[in-house]
């Protein structure tokens, strides 16, 4: 996929014209990094911005005492560590590792800014692609400080499905390791290997490698 085509595909840069796209196109440098190579570490100082190209990446939190929260995964295509470009806050707000062998392009803060400040209506775009995060923020806030293991499990997989389905049985691949998975919901992997025993147990879902079978839909979205 050629630079251009690629910069289409990402929310932030969906409404840029032609003449924007080429700048862009022009400011991006690619880079490369190994499976398990840290791109950047939280609070080192922000002034890139990343589109991944190929190959997987993980932004992860850290606790004082070590433990990781892994906040999402970026597939190609994504745009990231963009956020604190636009804020006084000069670091990066997470830590971002490459989950396997990876490319990006990086664009710096000083082109974005040249492109923003000469086109009103990008900066209106940018304010509602932010505002749309921090609702879904919001949402998995919510869901690890109001709601029980069990129910943070369901929601995830519910993510996971078409967006419309009828189907009463369906199949939902996951993603990721159930380690990750259980990063990502704020629980522990033993946690979360219970509740899809339990989901089991009860004939609600199967489970095949990472391939999980729900047999019945309506008794799922019942819990």
């Amino acid at each position: 996929m050629d630079k251009i085509t690629l910069l289409k595909t990402i929310p932030f840069f969906k409404e840029f014209n032609t003449k924007q796209l080429a700048y862009v196109e022009t400011a991006l440098s690619e880079r490369k990094y190994s499976k398990n190579a840290t791109i950047f570490i939280e609070n080192d100082p922000c002034d890139h911005a990343f589109i991944l190209k190929m190959g997987k990446v993980k932004g992860s939190k850290y606790s004082l005492d070590g433990k990781e929260y892994i906040v999402n995964f970026f597939k190609p295509g994504d745009l990231f560590g963009e956020a604190c470009l636009f804020s006084k806050h000069r670091g990066y707000p997470l830590s971002t590792t490459a989950c396997e062998d990876s490319e990006v392009y990086t664009i710096s803060r000083s082109h974005l800014k040249d492109i923003i400040l000469h086109d009103p209506e990008i900066a209106l775009r940018i304010l509602e692609i932010y505002s749309n995060k921090l609702f879904f923020l919001l949402g998995q806030l919510e869901g690890i400080a109001l709601k029980d293991v069990r129910h943070r499990v369901i929601q995830y997989i519910c993510s996971l499905l078409p967006d419309q389905t009828c189907d009463n049985q369906i199949d939902v691949y996951l993603p990721t390791s159930q380690t990750e998975i259980a990063s990502k919901i704020g629980t522990a992997r033993e946690q979360l290997s219970r509740v899809l025993s339990k989901l089991i147990h009860d004939g609600i879902i199967a489970l095949d490698g990472r391939k999980i079978t729900i047999l019945d839909m309506e008794r799922f979205k019942s819990i």
